[in-house]
C-alpha cells in the first residue's frame, strides 16, 4: 500500500472539515438575508469611508462576488470603498494584518446585483459582515457560504 495514499491533502480536509459543521448545522438556518446597502450604511456611521473607484479593484470583486454568490452582467452595480485610518477607524486598523496595516488600506466591495460583498485588509470586518449580511434561502444550500456563515456566527 502506497503510504501517501493515506493522508489527506489541504483541501480535502477543509472540506471534510466544512461538510462536518454544515451536517450539523443546516438544520438550524432560516433565511435571514440583509441587504448590503443597508450593512454599508451601518459601516459609513462607524468608519470614514470614501468611494475607491479603482478599476483592478472592481474587477477583483465582480469575479469575487460572481464566483461566491451568482454571475451578473451590470458592472455599473459594482461599488467599491477605502476606509481611512483615522480616529474614527483606528480600533478597526489596529486589528487589521501586519502587511495592510503598513499600506493603511481596508477595501470593501459590494455588488448590488447578487448583494455580495468582498473585504482586502481585515477579517474581522469580513466576519462582521458574513454575519450581519445573513444567508438567502438559495445561500443556506450552499455548504461554503452556510459554513462561512455558521462559523462567523459562533465566534
Amino acid at each position: 500500500m502506497d503510504i501517501a495514499k493515506c493522508y489527506l491533502n489541504k483541501d480535502e480536509i477543509f472540506i471534510r472539515k466544512y461538510r462536518l459543521i454544515y451536517e450539523n448545522s443546516k438544520k438550524y438556518l432560516r433565511p435571514n438575508l440583509k441587504n448590503i446597502k443597508d450593512i454599508l450604511l451601518e459601516l459609513k456611521e462607524k468608519y470614514t469611508i470614501i468611494d475607491f473607484n479603482d478599476e483592478a479593484f472592481l474587477e477583483v470583486v465582480k469575479n469575487n462576488t460572481d464566483e461566491k454568490y451568482g454571475k451578473t452582467n451590470n458592472d455599473s452595480k459594482i461599488k467599491g470603498y477605502k476606509i481611512i485610518n483615522d480616529e474614527k477607524s483606528k480600533d478597526l486598523f489596529l486589528k487589521s494584518e501586519e502587511a495592510l496595516k503598513e499600506m493603511g488600506n481596508i477595501l470593501i466591495g459590494i455588488n448590488l446585483n447578487n448583494n455580495g460583498f468582498y473585504v482586502e485588509g481585515s477579517n474581522q470586518l469580513k466576519r462582521r459582515i458574513i454575519c450581519e449580511r445573513g444567508l438567502s434561502q438559495e445561500e443556506i444550500n450552499n455548504i461554503f457560504l452556510a459554513t462561512e456563515y455558521i462559523i462567523c456566527s459562533n465566534g
